[in-house]
């Protein structure tokens, strides 16, 4: 089905540019000038993809991969720094309530 829509396609083209050259609106002067900005068009097309495919692609995964890594990292951190904040209150809030820490700074003053 594809083969034969790109078949009929193609083959109304080359009529249309067979009637336009007929019909003298198109020379074959001109006609060169547009087959060879198609080719080109092409040909730019056809090398940016594979640049994409080959090059860009396969980096992006690697550094998509990284960050998430490095996110994990992030995270196990952040969470190891916020108990350790937790804890370091927790102390200082049990070794200001206890009694022998008031007496030894009493002792201190006088």
């Amino acid at each position: 089905m594809t083969l034969s829509c790109i078949s009929a396609v193609c083959v109304l083209a080359v009529m249309s540019i067979g009637i336009l050259i007929t019909a003298g609106v198109l020379t074959g002067e001109r006609l060169l000038r547009f087959i060879g900005r198609g080719l080109l068009l092409v040909a730019g097309i056809f090398a940016a993809f594979w640049i994409l495919k080959l090059l860009l692609i396969p980096g992006t995964i690697r550094i998509l991969d990284a960050l998430k890594q490095m996110a994990a990292g992030l995270a196990y951190v952040a969470l190891a720094i916020l108990l350790l904040l937790g804890i370091t209150q927790l102390a200082i809030f049990i070794f200001k309530e206890h009694p022998h820490s008031t007496k030894h700074r009493e002792k201190k003053e006088l």
